[in-house]
């Protein structure tokens, strides 16, 4: 399961929270899925603001640091400090992120993105849920 994992990083896939949900970025206007909740986001032309299947939908970050490119659009979130507000606009534009396990909610599709720490995914100690406890 985990040379699974892996793979799908090397091809570009970023893992999401604590569940190890896997977005799969593509080409302009390839949808992005949500591991088990099923929500969709769907990136259309170059510029367009991405949008949200349910309003209060959750995303959670995997790692600090970690970079998830658009297509051909190549808009780029990384992972930043606590507490940013990230906004989506101009082609390339950058939204940042902040900590481990920190949670984005979606209002209203186009509304400003507001990172809110939750503290108990914030611990990185804890296995993924494709992992078994105590070891890989």
């Amino acid at each position: 399961m985990l040379e699974e994992w892996e793979e799908e990083r090397r091809r570009g896939a970023v893992t999401v929270g604590e569940v190890g949900e896997v977005l799969t970025v593509g080409e302009v206007g390839e949808v992005l899925t949500v591991g088990e909740v099923g929500e969709v986001l769907t990136v259309g032309e170059v510029g367009e603001v991405l949008t949200v299947g349910e309003v209060g939908e959750v995303l959670t970050v995997g790692e600090v640091g970690e970079v998830l490119t658009v297509g051909e659009v190549g808009e780029v979130l990384t992972v930043g400090e606590v507490g940013e507000v990230l906004t989506v606009g101009e082609v390339g534009e950058v939204l940042t992120v902040g900590e481990v396990g920190e949670v984005l909610t979606v209002g209203e599709v186009g509304e400003v993105l507001v990172g809110l720490v939750v503290p108990e995914v914030l611990d990185d100690s804890q296995p993924l849920a494709h992992e078994e406890p105590g070891g890989l």
